[in-house]
């Protein structure tokens, strides 16, 4: 019996060990698939020139015979030259290379045919762009790109797409070393289209011609337009706009090209919302908010919550904050939310939204008069009533009647006291919601 049981359980135990060895080898399989990269996937290159971009496989010891590329790139920024500028080791191109400028493609589908290609770094093909635009570009691989088995059923394994990051720059000055004295950043926007610029004389120079505009190599014409060192010039509108100036010597010699960027238009109007949680400590109310920016693009958002707790004299200040944002505990009542977004140049759009808590139970830790003032009319008008009908009922039960009406009359002065004084606190409540709009629209 002992033997029988010793032997099902090495039985068992061999099953197990060999399922999950089983397991463990398909998953490292499954996790060893191929790869299409870019090389080189990082460089600087200057605005005007070319260079070379190779579409790189790695097949991961695994035999293929397809691989199918659909690669992405800002048209904007730059522009394909040549789709296949060099050798490959596709035999056969099924789709071959093609690109458009227009939206900003690639693709292509190459076979190889039976046994395939094992390869660590295959050149598919190689593309040489042109540089058109100064700033950050992502070249990315899209999703119907594949990479397949020649195990006659056609597996896709390819399991890492790569994207190459490149910064292009505008060439270094060849002309009159210039810069702006206005926007002497680069890099950042600004909300001024009026731009001064400066540059250092040319020795013998009898003048310059400078243009400004938004085409990034222009080469000024041949015809002096100063014989100054500076120059004042307006964007007719937001973007980024290019001062090019060259110097007149013996002959006319190379430009210098000068990049600013311009945004004076706030973000699109937007108007935020609220999904309305609890009072106190109940569900807290969470806000949402988005919008855009054509030119420089959002930078962040603040915020301003006005509330009926918020004391007379108070103003509340804007706090950046992220969206969706977490509003804190708040009283019921009426409340009032502004959303502020800023551009990368410093512009702003305020968007904002009214909305209600709604009164729950008297909360039994706090004092009668820290609820909202409207709720404490109503109660205290409930119970003055009922106190003044009691009152009058036993006064008139146990003493004359000349008593009851001084002691009514009495209770009468009391509560015109009380209204008079609660008349008071909801003028206060009034003022301070008018100063509250107040500051509203003087924001907007």
């Amino acid at each position: 019996m002992r033997f029988r049981t010793a032997t099902k359980f090495i039985l068992v135990s061999f099953v197990v060990v060999l399922g999950t060895w089983g397991i463990s080898s398909k998953n490292t399989l499954a996790a060893e698939g191929a790869s299409l990269l870019f090389h080189p996937n990082t460089g600087e290159y200057y605005v005007g020139g070319t260079f070379d971009v190779s579409i790189v496989l790695n097949t991961n010891n695994q035999s293929i015979n397809t691989v199918r590329a659909d690669i992405k790139f800002p048209q904007d920024k730059i522009q394909v030259v040549n789709p296949s500028a060099s050798t490959s080791f596709v035999k056969i191109w099924v789709t071959p290379p093609s690109y458009s400028n227009t939206d900003g493609t690639v693709s292509f589908q190459g076979g190889i045919p039976s046994p395939g290609i094992k390869t660590s770094e295959g050149i598919v093909s190689t593309i040489t762009f042109r540089a058109i635009a100064p700033g950050e570009t992502i070249i990315e691989f899209n999703s119907p790109s594949q990479v397949l088995l020649n195990d006659g059923t056609g597996t896709n394994i390819l399991t890492t797409k790569g994207r190459a990051v490149y910064s292009l720059k505008i060439p270094p000055p060849k002309g009159p070393e210039a810069f702006s004295t206005t926007h002497e950043d680069a890099s950042k926007w600004y909300r001024n289209r009026n731009v001064d610029f400066s540059w250092k004389a040319v020795s013998n120079a009898e003048g310059y011609s400078y243009e400004f505009n938004q085409i990034v190599l222009t080469l000024p014409d041949e015809t002096i337009d100063t014989t100054d060192t500076f120059a004042s010039v307006t964007a007719p509108n937001d973007g980024e706009w290019y001062f090019h100036i060259r110097a007149k010597t013996v002959s006319w010699g190379e430009a210098t090209h000068v990049l600013v960027k311009i945004d004076t238009t706030p973000p699109a109007a937007f108007v935020p919302t609220v999904e309305v949680g609890g009072p106190a400590d109940e569900a807290r109310s969470v806000a949402n908010f988005l919008t855009t920016d054509s030119s420089s693009g959002i930078d962040y958002y603040e915020v301003r919550l006005f509330s009926p707790q918020v004391r007379k004299g108070d103003t509340p200040f804007f706090t950046e904050q992220t969206s969706p944002y977490l509003l804190p505990n708040l009283e019921p009542g009426k409340h009032e939310l502004v959303v502020r977004a800023i551009d990368q140049a410093g512009n702003h759009m305020n968007g904002s939204i009214v909305f209600s808590i709604a009164a729950t139970a008297l909360p039994i830790h706090k004092p009668l008069f820290f609820t909202n003032v409207y709720t404490n009319v109503a109660l205290i008008v409930f119970v003055l009533i009922v106190l003044f009908f009691v009152t009058r009922f036993i006064w008139r039960k146990t003493h004359p009647r000349k008593a009851i009406l001084s002691d009514i009359s009495e209770l009468e002065e009391d509560i015109a006291k009380k209204e008079q004084k609660l008349t008071e606190e909801i003028k206060e409540e009034k003022e301070i919601e008018e100063k509250i709009e107040e500051e509203l629209h003087e924001d907007q």
